[in-house]
């Protein structure tokens, strides 16, 4: 509660009294009352009543804000320990798991080069490597999460267009698209406004999201680029006519580590949504999500502009 909304509260006693005095002047309350069979003077009742009441409620709303801002500093202090247990238990996770994931890592590649194994033991292998590098991808996702916490943004014009391109073309390069899949990019006749952020960040949040467009998007399907801005915002939306996710899970794929129910085998961290969202928020951004299971997902994203380009 701010100090002018106190000092008005706690003067309405003492308003009261002054109106109660006015009152009598006037002669519309008489000015004298018996008390216990005393006569005692109104206008000195009123003012000491109205003083004292004052007096009380200054009193306890400032005890009240005294007690609020004790509590949200208790509550910013156990925010921040937690952050950091956070962080610290995220780097002793990433020194501790590294090397033991690379040594199995590197024994499984040892094991596949070897010309006297059958079907089976390379598909066993195969799946080993696999949940090897699932298991290095999450690690990788959560120390990316954490770092960025506490992350300073770099601060520079950035051209979305541009990064959208090169985020295209990797993800053509090293995600092979099937060529049953349709990628189509969509973007205004004019010059994109710009946006002041981290173009490399910005890059890590479009390529997860066109990795998942990719992974969930089923044979025959299509992914939609769109890039457009208005007079407030650039607006970049990825959509794919992909799984979908279920109605009552679209909220909760932004949660750390949470995986939508029908995603099945298909591999993944459950951190990419997380990271993404971060990302935005450090560009004081905005991310939504609509999805229908068995239709599609799209994201839509709108960083502010700074000025026009």
């Amino acid at each position: 509660m701010t100090n002018t909304k106190i000092g008005i509260l706690s003067s309405i006693p003492l308003l009261m009294s002054f109106l109660v005095a006015f009152m009598i002047d006037q002669g519309w309350i008489t000015n004298y009352v018996w008390i216990a069979q005393l006569s005692m003077d109104t206008v000195g009742i009123a003012t000491r009543l109205g003083l004292l009441l004052t007096g009380i409620m200054l009193t306890g709303i400032m005890l009240i804000n005294w007690y609020r801002h004790q509590i949200e500093a208790t509550l910013h202090t156990a925010h921040d320990e937690s952050a950091n247990n956070h962080k610290l238990f995220v780097q002793r996770l990433d020194h501790e798991i590294k090397n033991p994931l690379t040594i199995l890592n590197l024994g499984v590649v040892n094991l596949l080069n070897h010309q006297d194994l059958g079907d089976t033991e390379i598909k066993s292998l195969e799946r080993m490597q696999t949940q090897v590098q699932r298991l290095r991808q999450l690690v990788r996702d959560l120390r990316a999460l954490t770092d960025l916490e506490d992350f300073e943004l770099e601060r520079s014009s950035v051209d979305l267009r541009s990064v959208m391109e090169h985020v295209i073309e990797s993800v053509t390069l090293n995600q092979n698209i099937p060529p049953n899949i349709n990628l189509t990019v969509q973007q205004v006749p004019w010059a994109l406004g710009y946006i002041v952020g981290d173009a490399d960040l910005l890059s890590i949040a479009f390529i997860n999201l066109l990795n998942n467009a990719v992974k969930f998007t089923l044979d025959r399907g299509n992914i939609e680029v769109k890039l457009t801005d208005n007079s407030q915002f650039a607006i970049i939306e990825i959509a794919d006519t992909g799984i979908g996710i279920p109605q009552p899970e679209v909220e909760r794929v932004f949660e750390e580590l949470y995986r939508a129910s029908n995603a099945g085998r298909i591999h993944g961290s459950g951190m990419g949504l997380s990271l993404v969202r971060r990302i935005v928020q450090l560009h004081e951004g905005n991310i939504t999500i609509h999805s229908r299971e068995g239709y599609g997902t799209s994201v839509v994203i709108q960083l502010p502009l700074a000025t026009r380009a």
